[in-house]
């Protein structure tokens, strides 16, 4: 049995080792949709959503009929007692002939007077109101029929989730432009590793060839000593930018919210991300809709419309209703006593008058916030419109700078072809040889820049006009 237990525990080990050095391969749309479904920024907005949508619920059940029930019990240990004023004497109590609804004589208080016509007062009375047990049971209904600024607030609250649902469009495209923003320089990175490797492998093949002319004494030490100096400096820089890489990666996961012992390759490649930008993005009308920005700019100037409408609807009356209805029990004894009914309708209005100006200074601060959302908008869209104008032509010039670089390597290459040739055939030196080899590899450094750029510049217009 305990073989057995031992053996299911290393078998769930091993599975999740397993499982955790699992290598996840992500295309650029893939990051990005991992980031949409684990990023804490886009789950806090969600959150916001979900609360804003309880608050239009919170806020519309402040209006709605409000029903509570109410039990109560009292035993008096001793009955509170009420003194009379001596007022007349307990024996000039008389009783009416008719009685009340009760059945009981209804006692009626008459006036002795004195010889000089003066009252003639009795002693103050002690009397006990109540009896020993009281108990209450009721219901009570109430409920808002008239309130303007009520009314209007629902509306607020309503209009305050849509701005929720817009602002975590933006919230979702911040998060997918961090991803674009992690993701483009580990392919550059792995380019430059890719060339690097290429130029290794050529120099160590010319080494090799130069070692064995140097062993038949066509060539001297110092040439072997040169390309060596040139393969360890190649080396140590793919070493630099593969820790780089390292730390491109691990800003990738941040941004996906993934975990940082992750293993990841990146399975898109520079060529299909370049591919054409359409003329109606690179020409066509600047459409500022396309952002969700603007989304959450109209929604604020509703709701600041909207605050308006509350300040004001504070000079409006209110009208709310309300029922009770109650069952109260007295009784000396839990078994004597009686139920007797109280129920009322009531209305209450409340009336503004003057509230010292703080509704007009309510009303103007409104005001003032509705003219400065209208002032961020119009902001907003000269700024986007910039924005877009200089990424059109920043996508322009990097493009011709890439054609350029590209033609740059063509000609390196041919270069230290050319040299190479030379100097296998002993009419070139291998200080011509080195110097080309820097040419061509400078030159391939300033055509992934111009790579990168125009990848950066791509994805920059892409942002602006809202893709």
């Amino acid at each position: 049995m305990r073989q057995n237990i031992l053996l299911s525990f290393v078998l769930l080990f091993t599975c999740f080792t397993a499982n955790a050095q699992e290598n996840t391969r992500l295309s650029l749309d893939e990051a990005v949709n991992y980031a949409l479904q684990n990023s804490l920024s886009v789950q806090n907005s969600r959150l916001e959503a979900l609360d804003a949508d309880q608050q239009v619920k919170e806020r519309l059940s402040a209006g709605l009929p409000k029903l509570s029930a109410s039990l109560g019990y009292n035993y008096y240990i001793d009955i509170p007692t009420s003194i009379l004023p001596p007022f007349f004497p307990e024996t000039d109590l008389a009783f009416a002939q008719n009685a009340n609804t009760a059945g009981q004589p209804i006692p009626i208080q008459v006036t002795r007077l004195d010889a000089n016509g003066a009252p003639v007062f009795g002693d103050a009375q002690e009397i006990q109101f109540g009896l020993k047990h009281n108990a209450t049971a009721g219901i009570a209904l109430q409920s808002l029929l008239f309130d303007w600024t009520y009314l209007t607030a629902v509306r607020a609250a309503r209009e305050f989730k849509n701005y929720k649902e817009e602002e975590m469009k933006v919230v979702e495209r911040t998060v997918r432009n961090q991803v674009i923003d992690a993701y483009l320089p580990s392919l550059i990175l792995r380019e430059n590793i890719s060339i690097l490797d290429s130029n290794l492998m050529n120099l160590k093949r010319l080494k090799f060839e130069t070692n064995e002319s140097y062993k038949a004494g066509f060539v001297e030490q110092l040439d072997v000593d040169r390309l060596t100096l040139s393969i360890s400096n190649l080396e140590v820089s793919r070493e630099a930018i593969t820790r780089q890489q390292e730390t491109v990666e691990n800003a990738l996961k941040l941004a996906m919210n993934m975990a940082p012992d992750a293993d990841i390759t990146l399975t898109d490649n520079i060529d299909d991300l370049l591919s054409e930008i359409s003329a109606e993005d690179l020409t066509g009308a600047i459409d500022l809709n396309n952002r969700p920005e603007i989304g959450v700019i109209n929604k604020g100037l509703e709701l600041a419309e909207l605050n308006v409408e509350v300040s004001k609807a504070g000079y409006y009356p209110s009208l709310s209703g309300s029922f009770n209805y109650q069952q109260q029990y007295q009784g000396d004894k839990l078994t004597d006593g009686n139920w007797f009914p109280i129920s009322l309708i009531g209305l209450q209005a409340n009336i503004p008058i003057y509230s010292g100006g703080f509704r007009k200074t309510q009303v103007e601060r409104a005001k003032i916030l509705k003219e400065t959302n209208l002032l961020q908008k119009k902001q907003f869209e000269n700024g986007t419109t910039m924005e877009i104008q200089t990424a059109r032509i920043n996508y322009f010039s990097a493009k011709d700078r890439l054609a350029n670089q590209q033609e740059n390597v063509d000609l390196a290459k041919r270069i230290y072809e050319t040299t190479k040739i030379k100097y296998k055939e002993g009419v070139g030196s291998s200080i011509e040889i080195t110097s080309a080899e820097q040419q061509l590899y400078q030159t391939q450094q300033s055509y992934t820049t111009a790579l990168y750029d125009l990848l950066v510049a791509k994805f920059a217009l892409e942002k602006a006009i809202g893709k």
